[in-house]
């Protein structure tokens, strides 16, 4: 996929409320990253515009928690890394459905205003290592509780 680089002025009037913002980080926190996850990318904020009409990112930042950022002054600072991505306005979703025994497809609307909405209510929540290990150790215990409890019934024979 070519690439194409625009500046901050001509790259705002296309841009959309939920476009997600991909790092390509340089720093050695970024390198471990990406290595670990075999990807291009190390980190990813969120735009949003403000009550002003103003564009910012919002994102998790390790030590500095969910914050909201000047989209302007962040794109100054790491204008060669950054790639934009819009997502698809409408995604399918596949579910089983008991009463006709068949697998199902539902077509959802992605909505972006919600998920900027969202991201700019958690401004301020916590968000470093430590809670991050707190999270995956969550959700590993809530896996490892429920492995027994699937019946019988939970399995679809094909």
């Amino acid at each position: 996929m070519e690439r194409i680089y625009l500046h901050y002025n001509e790259a705002s009037k296309t841009l959309e409320d939920g476009d997600i913002l991909m790092f390509r980080g340089q720093g050695i926190i970024s390198f471990f990253i990406k290595n670990l996850t075999n990807g291009h990318y190390s980190h990813v904020a969120l735009v949003s515009k403000n009550i002003y009409g103003d564009w910012e990112a919002c994102e998790f930042r390790e030590w500095k928690n969910a914050r909201i950022v000047d989209l302007e002054r962040y794109v100054k600072d790491y204008s060669d890394i950054i790639d934009v991505f819009r997502p698809v306005r409408f995604f399918s979703e596949l579910y089983y459905n008991k009463e006709t025994l068949r697998v199902e497809e539902v077509r959802r609307e992605f909505i972006p205003h919600t998920v900027s909405r969202c991201m700019r209510r958690l401004a301020g929540a916590k968000y470093n290592y430590r809670t991050i290990w707190s999270m995956l150790a969550n959700k590993f215990f809530f896996v490892f509780k429920n492995v027994n409890t699937i019946s019988n019934d939970d399995v679809v024979k094909l």
